[in-house]
């Protein structure tokens, strides 16, 4: 485990100094690019892809980022709205944001005490382990705010799922072969979750007539042909998405 967390730190020190490198082109392309974005995590995407190329690296390094961008400034940004674009949550009517605060709570008072004791038997560890403590509740941080900013987005032609910053597909509306709000229980397994937390029970499951790629974390990406999900407006979801 300990090897685990010194390779992790390691790995997040090598992307920001990858990163920081290139910072002034970075930002200069960034402003130069006018291309409409629904979230700014593409843009960057975009923008970093065009300085190192396509590939797993460039996933990541977005990914980073939009973590400290979120759990920073998220509180203070305004939410950008879309007249062409109709907005759905899938927090408000689950209880995630009331578990969230609970972790929260519980980790302000369990870092310093694990900390504590962990110095005891070795200081090293006892760092370690409060680093990466303390870097798992930054995501969080950065997550939550995420799906305060990122809701399923839908336009005329296209649907774009963005759970936090833990997963991110966009489907074509002509690419939807069947739509239901519940499957058996056997059929499940078929499909590829995009939820906040398992206990929470999809009420959208699409059918594809082709794969699409789910980009999860860590970069992990995945041909799927269906996905399921949780929407709090599924009446106007479905009206709007208007899938015969």
């Amino acid at each position: 485990m300990g090897y685990f967390l010194y390779l992790w730190a390691i790995i997040e020190i090598v992307l920001i100094v990858y990163a920081l490198y290139n910072i002034k082109k970075i930002i200069s392309l960034y402003r130069k690019d006018k291309t409409r974005y629904y979230y700014p995590s593409d843009r960057l995407e975009n923008v970093l892809t065009q300085v190192y190329g396509k590939g797993k690296i460039v996933t990541l390094m977005v990914s980073e980022i939009m973590v400290f961008y979120f759990a920073l400034f998220g509180w203070f940004i305004k939410k950008k709205p879309f007249e062409d674009i109709a907005e759905y949550t899938y927090s408000k009517e689950t209880m995630y944001g009331v578990l969230f605060w609970v972790i929260m709570g519980v980790s302000l008072i369990e870092v310093p005490v694990t900390h504590y004791f962990l110095s005891l038997w070795s200081e090293t560890i006892a760092w370690v382990v409060t680093g990466v403590t303390l870097y798992g509740i930054i995501w969080l941080l950065g997550d939550y705010k995420a799906i305060v900013h990122y809701p399923i987005r839908l336009s005329a032609n296209r649907v774009y799922l963005r759970i936090g910053l833990r997963a991110k597909v966009d489907v074509d509306v002509t690419n939807i072969e069947t739509l239901t709000n519940s499957v058996s229980d056997e059929s499940k397994e078929d499909y590829e979750p995009l939820l906040l937390m398992t206990t929470i029970e999809p009420n959208v499951y699409i059918s594809l007539k082709e794969c699409v790629e789910v980009v999860g974390l860590f970069g992990m990406r995945k041909e799927v042909d269906k996905i399921a999900f949780y929407v709090d407006d599924y009446d106007g979801f479905i009206d709007r998405l208007n899938v015969g």
